[in-house]
Formats: structure tokens, sequence, C-alpha cells
């Protein structure tokens, strides 16, 4: 999630990428006994027979029959850390055992990958694995709606790292803390002003107007600092306080928060702090 972490839930827009390359991506792999995860994944293959919506897309028996066989999801991306790693396995796995998939749209795509990523989440909204479905970003509307963005998009990631907070995090556990926090009308306030910041940025980002982005960042990242510092590992917390006023630096949220990746903003490769950053435009730095 480039842009709208959060305030999506109050009708933001949003912005959400696939990475470039290889450093975090995922594919199938077959063996030659039972895989570790096979367990797992039976478990999840007997939830999506059970659920009310109608598979009738999905070969489950193919899936079994090949997970017998020593089928394994082999994946880089890290778990916990909010950049796809269950949307990924949902992804590849409607991809590989869907059959006619292409005669649904964009929308039942993503309902069908919603309800296959609930099992690992509660609730989903599908934008995760349909990102990674199609490899391709989407644009979230004021009304919900979903925009495929161009596939050159990625390239506007120039300047964007991921910087690890060495922590693993559960999403659901944030996203109950936010929705808590909203019953307060002064923090509720707080993340209307955040919405405005958030869809400056992406208004920006559209026109490939980088001053105005850089400056709308900030500003997201300012009212994340003041607002939710509970959503910031201590590992993060001394480098997004010393960018707070440094000019084309800035670190927001990259998700849920609480652990796992943070943004860091930085054009002019500035940054010559701790921790090892990974450029979401090529290979690791």
């Amino acid at each position: 999630m480039l842009f709208g972490e959060y305030t999506v839930l109050h009708g933001s827009e949003a912005i959400a990428l696939p990475t470039s390359g290889r450093q975090l991506s995922g594919h199938w792999e077959v063996g030659h006994e039972t895989s570790p995860g096979s367990h797992m994944l039976q478990q999840w293959i007997q939830y999506l027979r059970e659920t009310p919506r109608k598979f009738t897309a999905f070969n489950f028996d193919a899936f079994e029959e090949d997970l017998s066989e020593g089928l394994l999801f082999s994946s880089s991306i890290p778990m916990g850390y909010g950049m796809g790693s269950s949307g990924a396995l949902c992804a590849a796995a409607l991809h590989r055992y869907g059959h006619d998939v292409d005669r649904y749209s964009v929308e039942e795509t993503r309902e069908i990958l919603a309800t296959m990523e609930s099992f690992f989440h509660d609730s989903s909204s599908g934008l995760d694995p349909l990102v990674s479905y199609y490899n391709r970003g989407f644009k979230v509307c004021t009304d919900g709606s979903l925009s495929m963005l161009d596939e050159n998009a990625n390239q506007q990631l120039n300047g964007f790292y991921l910087l690890d907070s060495q922590k693993k995090r559960k999403t659901s556990e944030w996203v109950n803390l936010y929705m808590n926090k909203c019953e307060d009308a002064t923090f509720k306030s707080a993340m209307l002003e955040l919405l405005k910041a958030q869809n400056r940025a992406i208004t920006a980002w559209e026109n490939n107007d980088r001053e105005a982005m850089s400056k709308a960042i900030s500003e997201i990242s300012l009212l994340q600092w003041t607002w939710m510092q509970e959503w910031m590992p201590e590992s993060i917390r001394p480098i997004w306080k010393a960018t707070l006023h440094a000019e084309h630096l800035s670190v927001k949220l990259c998700g849920a928060g609480g652990g796992g990746y943070f943004l860091l903003f930085d054009p002019d490769k500035v940054y010559n702090g701790r921790g090892k950053l990974i450029s979401l435009t090529s290979s690791q730095i």
C-alpha cells in the first residue's frame, strides 16, 4: 500500500502497487515428499470448500493431488511484514488451479480472492491478492470502486524504499486498535486530516508532481508521528523522528504498521541511518 493505509476506511483514495523484480516474490515448487506447509494448505482447501461462495472456477481436487505429491509455495516475501505474503499465495493458487477465471470481472476476481485470503486474516479486502494476481497497480476511488493503473505505474516508485523494523506483526491486531481509537472524536478528526493529506499525495503522485508529493508525504509522516506512535516499533521511532524536519526525507506507514516494513521516501538518496533498505524499483541496496 503506497498511500491510503487506514484512511481508506473513511473513504479516502488509495494506491496499491506490486513490487518490481524478484526480491519479493513467490513460485510453486514440487518436491518428492509432503511439504511442511501442506497441512495448513489442506485446511485452507477445506475452508474454501465450505464457504458460502461457490468456487466453481477452482479445481480443488487437482490442488489436493499436487499437495500429496509435495507441492509447496516457495516465497521470499516475509510473513507478518505487510507485503502481501498471503495475497501472493492466494493469487498463485487461483492462477494455477482456477479455470475460466477470465470470464470474471476485476471486482468479481477481487471478491474471490478476498474470500480466499479471509482464511488467513479473518477478513480481507482482496486488494493485496488482486495486485499480485494481475501484477498491476490499483487505485481505490472514493466510492470504493477500483481502477487498474497503467502497467508503467511502478516507474513512479522511484525514491521509495522499504525500511525493515525487524519485527513481525498481525494485521488484525493493529486494525482493531485503530477502530477502537476512532471511537475518540479527537483521534478521528485527526485521521480526517490525514485523509486529506493522503488524497493530496495521491493527486501529486498521479501528476508526477514530486515537489507536491514530497510535501504531502511530509504531512502524512508528521500526522502519523503525532497520532499513531503506538503503530511504530522502537526500532523505527528514532529514524522516524530524525526525518520529521528533514527536507525530502520522510517515513510513513506501509499497511497496518506495528511491525514489518515501513516506507521511506528519499528521492535524493541522502539517508545514511542504520538498517538495510530495499528499493521498490530495483535490486537491494
